[in-house]
């Protein structure tokens, strides 16, 4: 094992990880479907690629303290925070008694998922998934001795196991399913950072057109990928129903777009406060930019026909917006970062970081 480097402020992570909420942001806001597609090759694969190449094994009681405060935690904020204004909608909107949703949605925050199947839950916040996928996969991690052997064994299995449920469409509550898939992208992150006998990122940071090189053939693999193997949610059903040829190619989708996207951030040298505060607050955003996105449907935003038949047109009001709402994240983050930073999973600290 090489050595392992500190890399709270490496520059590069913190562009991938602003570049990847951003991408969030706006697949949520109405983008184009071509583009919405090929984004979801590979942003949230990237988002746990990221994760595993920041990932310190520690002791048990370590893992289990930041599960709690930097996960957990927030994940419940987040989830009953948006609770309110999914059992009002639904009261309103959907004929539904307050007795009939509370016990529903209750249930959806103790499951997790977010693609429904089944009438007994409702899902509260969307892109809380993710916050509860983490949660099991960093328990999971807990318990393995993370070496070579055992990373690529325990990755041939998730894939065996996606395979299986491909095939017969199930769908695992608890977003089992959702943490089987990311824990191949996961375990590789922390292989390149860990195993890896040379630092490949430094390498190609001081060879410009070599970076340029790899992100035009990245993106001309991703094209060819979605051709030829279908787009698909980081979500097994959905990826069954879309019938992708190969969960390998899926996998290769995943790997190719975060290569791309670091290689892109390899090009930037320096940094403004601005980044710092979005890259290193991605899950309160995967939160609160959903709550933003309830209030701008209500404003009709998305029933505008012109956002759904000029691409253009499409393009710059979804980037707008999008912006808009990031910039909105920024100062929340901000406020609450003096006043509340358990929200942003910083434990009880008072310091902002």
């Amino acid at each position: 094992m090489r050595k392992t480097l500190q890399t709270d402020n490496i520059l590069w992570i913190d562009y991938v990880k602003f570049i990847g909420i951003f991408l969030v942001i706006i697949t949520h806001s109405g983008i184009n479907k071509y583009i919405f597609d090929f984004i979801q090759l590979f942003f949230m694969p990237m988002f746990f690629i990221v994760s595993g190449y920041l990932y310190k094994q520690k002791f048990f009681s370590q893992n289990m303290s930041k599960i709690y405060w930097s996960l957990l935690i927030p994940y419940l904020i987040y989830q009953f925070t948006y609770l309110p204004f999914v059992v009002l909608n639904k009261i309103v909107f959907h004929d539904m008694s307050f007795w009939e949703v509370l016990p529903k949605c209750l249930l959806g925050i103790c499951l997790g998922d977010t693609t429904n199947l089944y009438s007994f839950f409702i899902p509260v916040c969307g892109p809380c998934w993710f916050i509860f996928t983490m949660i099991i996969l960093r328990f999971f991690v807990n318990f393995i001795k993370l070496s070579i052997k055992n990373i690529i064994f325990v990755s041939i299995i998730c894939i065996l196991i996606l395979k299986i449920l491909i095939i017969n469409k199930i769908n695992l509550l608890f977003c089992l399913d959702n943490t089987i898939m990311a824990i191949p992208y996961f375990l590789l992150g922390y292989l390149i950072k860990n195993y890896c006998p040379v630092d490949i990122f430094t390498y190609l940071s001081k060879n410009k057109k070599l970076i340029i090189f790899s992100i035009i053939i990245s993106l001309l693999l991703l094209l060819y990928l979605i051709y030829y193997n279908s787009y698909a949610q980081f979500d097994i059903i959905t990826t069954s129903l879309f019938g992708i040829h190969s969960l390998s190619l899926l996998f290769i989708s995943g790997f190719v777009g975060t290569y791309m996207v670091i290689c892109l951030s390899l090009l930037f040298k320096t940094t403004n406060d601005f980044i710092n505060t979005i890259s290193k607050n991605t899950l309160f955003i995967i939160f609160f930019h959903w709550l933003i996105n309830f209030f701008i449907h209500w404003s009709g935003y998305y029933n505008l026909n012109i956002l759904h038949t000029n691409i253009i047109i499409n393009i710059c009001m979804v980037l707008g917006i999008s912006i808009i709402n990031l910039v909105i994240n920024y100062c929340a983050i901000k406020f609450i970062g003096k006043h509340a930073p358990v929200i942003l999973g910083k434990g009880l600290t008072n310091v902002y970081r």
